[in-house]
């Protein structure tokens, strides 16, 4: 009697470790798999009754912004995005399109945008680091199309541009910020709501379109090689984002509100 008591027991004492290290493995491996680092940038590609290309910075604090390159406008939708508990997050643009995201363990992003009435799809990945790296600098080249003006923009090592457009005709400057992904890919929205989407690379070449569409106008930059010139930026080891994130008495980001579609 007093062997069987013994075993049921020990029984026990290893039944209940068994359990407590199980229930720490969970806590450190959580069964929804999901990151605890999301920081970082991402880009992709939306799909449905439109489409274009989306980019995603997010912060050490997971603020983040989030900007919609629409191909049929050649327009720039930009706002804030809202992580939930989990590494799901909602977004909302002052253009007016909104959705929700999930990044995934191996950084992939799924989810869905919409606009009014119609909506669609949207898939993408963490940018890899390395590569966006050696696209930080400053790169200048003139701009042509209705107006004629020169672009100024620095590229930081974590993805994270900032730059002025200076206009010809009434020596307007515009500051904005955007994001480059891994390709050289980028995005630009300007204060003044000049859009523009491009290239560059690490030897200085940058070329796209922009466009402002309350102004009516458009064109494109760095079609001209001699014009180009590239300043590469000194790395900075605690460089933070600067994600702009919208106060309580703001709506949207920088730009008006306007349809985008």
């Amino acid at each position: 009697m007093t062997h069987s008591l013994t075993l049921k027991q020990s029984f026990s004492i290893i039944f209940m470790a068994t359990l407590l290290t199980l229930i720490g493995s969970m806590g450190a491996f959580p069964n929804n798999c999901h990151a605890t680092n999301v920081e970082g940038i991402y880009s992709g590609t939306f799909s449905g009754e439109q489409n274009g290309a989306w980019f995603l910075l997010i912060d050490d604090s997971k603020n983040g912004q989030i900007y919609f390159w629409i191909t049929t406008k050649q327009v720039v939708d930009s706002g804030n995005v809202q992580f939930n508990s989990d590494n799901s997050f909602n977004f909302a643009c002052t253009y007016g399109i909104s959705g929700s995201s999930v990044i995934n363990t191996n950084g992939k992003i799924s989810g869905r945008w919409k606009f009014g009435n119609i909506s669609g799809k949207l898939t993408g990945s963490r940018q890899d680091l390395d590569k966006i790296k050696a696209l930080a600098g400053t790169y200048s080249s003139n701009c042509s199309g209705n107006e004629t003006g020169s672009w100024n923009l620095t590229v930081s090592t974590k993805g994270s541009i900032t730059g002025t457009v200076t206009w010809d005709k009434n020596g307007l400057v515009e500051k904005g910020n955007g994001i480059v992904d891994s390709k050289g890919t980028f995005i630009f929205l300007s204060e003044d709501d000049t859009s523009a989407k491009g290239a560059l690379n690490p030897s200085g070449e940058i070329n796209g379109n922009w466009n402002n569409p309350f102004w009516e106008t458009k064109g494109t930059f760095g079609n001209t090689p001699h014009l180009i010139n590239s300043n590469k930026a000194t790395s900075t080891k605690n460089e933070k984002l600067p994600v702009y994130v919208e106060s309580d008495d703001e709506k949207g980001c920088f730009i008006q509100a306007v349809v985008p579609f």
